[in-house]
C-alpha cells in the first residue's frame, strides 16, 4: 500500500509548482468551479475540505463566504506545514488526520469538499463513514476527481501529453513517486455513473442525490451528491 503521506511529505515545498507545471494551470480553473458550485442557506457557514493540501480550496471557500469558519485538514503533515504558512491570516484552521478518525462533533459541517483527494483514500469506507457523521443531513459533498480517459482529446491528446511532462518532471523533481504514483491512480478511477458505484459499494453510503458533469472533456469531474 502506498503511503499517501509520506510522498506528499516529499513535494510539500513545490506542489503548486508542480501542479501548475502538470496541468498547464487548469487546476486552479477547475477548484474555482467547485468552489462556486457550493451552495448554503447558513449566514455563517462551517465547511470542511478533506485532503486540503496546501489549503488553495479552503482559501478559497473562505473568499466567497467571508463570514464561515473553515477547517482543512489532510494526512501529510508538511502539506498542512505549507497551507499554514500560505494562510497568514490564520482565517483557516488546519490540522492533520489520519485518514480514518477526525476530533469532530456529529453533524456540525454545512458542506465537504474534496479536491484530487477521495481515490488515495487508504480505508474508503471507513473514511467516508466519518465524514458523513460530521456533515449536517441534507448537506452535501462537493467532490473534484479525475476519471478515466473517455473522449478523444483526453485519451489521445492529454493523457499522452501528461505522461510526457511526467516524464520531463522527473529530470527535475526528486522522488518522484508521488507523481508517478497519482498519474496512474488518475487513470483508473471510476468516473461518472462508475464513481456513484464506487461510493455505495465500497464507500457503503447511501445517497438520496447525485448529480455531476465531467469539466474539460473529461480530464475530471465535478460531483455534488448527499
Amino acid at each position: 500500500m502506498v503511503k499517501i503521506n509520506v510522498l506528499f511529505d516529499h513535494i510539500a515545498t513545490k506542489y503548486d509548482f508542480i501542479n501548475d507545471f502538470l496541468s498547464f494551470g487548469t487546476h486552479r480553473l477547475w477548484k474555482k468551479k467547485l468552489v462556486k458550485s457550493i451552495k448554503t442557506e447558513t449566514s455563517i457557514p462551517k465547511f470542511l475540505d478533506v485532503a486540503s493540501g496546501t489549503g488553495d480550496i479552503a482559501q478559497m471557500i473562505h473568499h466567497r463566504f467571508k463570514q464561515s469558519d473553515i477547517h482543512g485538514i489532510d494526512v501529510s503533515s508538511e502539506m498542512i506545514n505549507q497551507a499554514k504558512v500560505r494562510d497568514k491570516d490564520n482565517l483557516i484552521q488546519f490540522s492533520t488526520y489520519n485518514g480514518v478518525k477526525t476530533d469532530f462533533a456529529d453533524n456540525i459541517f454545512d458542506g465537504i469538499s474534496i479536491s484530487f483527494g477521495i481515490r488515495n483514500f487508504e480505508f474508503p469506507e471507513k473514511t467516508m463513514t466519518e465524514l458523513n457523521r460530521v456533515k449536517k443531513d441534507g448537506a452535501s459533498f462537493y467532490i473534484l476527481e479525475f476519471g478515466a480517459p473517455k473522449t478523444f482529446f483526453t485519451k489521445y491528446i492529454f493523457f499522452p501529453l501528461f505522461k510526457l511532462v511526467t516524464l520531463i518532471l522527473d529530470l527535475f523533481v526528486k522522488k518522484n513517486d508521488a507523481y508517478k504514483y497519482l498519474m496512474k491512480s488518475s487513470f483508473s478511477f471510476p468516473s461518472g455513473d462508475d464513481f456513484k458505484e464506487f461510493l455505495i459499494k465500497e464507500c457503503k453510503l447511501e445517497i438520496s442525490e447525485f448529480k455531476y458533469e465531467s469539466v474539460s472533456g473529461g480530464i475530471c469531474y465535478l460531483y455534488e451528491f448527499k
